[in-house]
């Protein structure tokens, strides 16, 4: 599976969000997009899930225009965890969880021993079992995000598109998410691009890493090789303290305050 960005272009109104960015990523890897507000991370992974149509270039998979697929098709291919998703209707966690399977399958089916058996995987490994019965109306925005992920990973797609996935959740699960992703992606080559704030947990997890400014791509590559003393001190003014850790077999991180 290829994911090709070519010189995508967006803007709203006559600000441009996206200029000229380009990259591309295959199954079994863990990208990074980073940036501060406003840089055009979140503009650029709803142009990757066709949410917004580019104004200029394309986004391929396996060479095929995503703006020119179903929405039905592309939810065989891709999930997608949004930042802000509203859970106001009062539906258990199990019931949430095996809307999962509506994009790809016929609606109000009963699910198969097989789905159901895909169910229970993703919430166990979301650690949203023990509270299957309870309604999501009444659960904390951690769990709540749990269970959207969970939801998303019913759809067993190939590419899973993150924004802030570990905005809400308490260290403990920010560790356990960040340590699922790496598994999914190396265990069923699965593409997995997070969009974050979170230059620690990046540096740790990701393969490869974006870093993006007003718009533009302005560091690709391996995380180490991105997430650099100057290019930290450049795109966020911050001072900070880069180097590997075995205790981890990753980048530590260590902020030392304003530049």
């Amino acid at each position: 599976m290829l994911l090709e960005i070519n010189d995508v272009r967006f803007a709203y109104h006559s600000s441009d969000v996206l200029k000229d960015i380009s990259f591309k990523a295959s199954g079994g890897e863990v990208i990074g997009i980073l940036g501060k507000n406003g840089c055009g991370k979140t503009t650029l992974m709803k142009c990757i899930n066709a949410h917004l149509e580019p104004h200029a270039g394309c986004v391929m998979i396996d060479g095929k225009d995503v703006s020119k697929t179903t929405k039905r098709e592309l939810a065989k291919t891709m999930a997608v965890v949004a930042q802000h998703v509203n859970l106001s209707f009062p539906f258990t966690v199990l019931e949430t969880v095996m809307m999962g399977l509506y994009p790809t399958s016929e609606w109000m089916r009963p699910p198969s021993d097989e789905e159901m058996e895909r169910i229970l995987e993703a919430m166990e490994s979301t650690g949203v079992t023990d509270f299957a019965s309870r309604s999501v109306t009444e659960l904390s925005g951690g769990e709540r995000q749990r269970v959207l992920i969970s939801r998303a990973l019913v759809q067993d797609p190939r590419i899973f598109l993150m924004d802030e996935p570990t905005l809400h959740l308490d260290i403990n699960h920010q560790f356990n998410l960040m340590e699922l992703v790496v598994r999914l992606a190396r265990e069923k080559n699965m593409l997995v691009i997070v969009v974050t704030h979170d230059i620690t947990l990046a540096a740790r997890y990701c393969d490869r890493v974006l870093l993006m400014e007003k718009g533009e791509i302005v560091g690709s590559g391996r995380t180490e090789d991105v997430i650099t003393v100057d290019n930290l001190e450049k795109v966020f003014s911050v001072r900070a303290d880069v180097s590997y850790d075995e205790r981890i077999c990753g980048l530590s991180v260590t902020f030392l305050g304003k530049k």
